[in-house]
């Protein structure tokens, strides 16, 4: 690997790759070591996505926002038994829990910044997420 091409990510992708476990990088300077966590096997849902409802003349308007990922790892929107945090069709409130993002094997809780009805989970649960990337769209209602 080329110093000039060395990431987190990087890593992370030779680590799911090779289907490892663990793995060490070190130079002179820097020595990281990735674990990855015994994984217990889910059965994946297929992305669910919601079909688009006619509008109707109401006075409030619908609206679609987006929730982002602000971290880098694998999202996952159901727990280790299977069951789901968040499904399409689910009432969101602002700061409930929708999953949580793994990173290196560390699980960081994600919360909804908007409230209303999940209508798309662009995402496989244990789908890659980084930056900016689409968690959840969420239908919300303005006046």
């Amino acid at each position: 690997m080329k110093k000039e091409e060395f990431n987190i990510e990087s890593l992370i992708k030779v680590l799911d790759k090779n289907k490892l476990t663990e793995l060490e990088y070190k130079d002179s300077k820097l020595k990281i070591v990735i674990k990855k966590p015994a994984e217990v096997i889910i059965p994946q849902e297929p992305v669910e996505k919601k079909k688009a409802v006619s509008p109707k003349k109401e006075m409030a308007k619908d609206e679609i926002k987006e929730i982002t990922s602000s971290l880098i790892g694998r999202f996952f929107y159901m727990d280790n038994f299977g069951n789901s945090i968040v499904k399409v069709g689910d009432t969101i409130k602002v700061g409930q829990d929708i999953g949580y993002i793994s990173t290196i094997g560390v699980k960081n809780i994600v919360k909804s910044t908007v409230a209303g009805e999940v209508v798309e989970i662009p995402m496989e649960n244990g789908g890659v997420a980084d930056y900016g990337r689409v968690l959840l769209k969420v239908k919300t209602r303005s006046k």
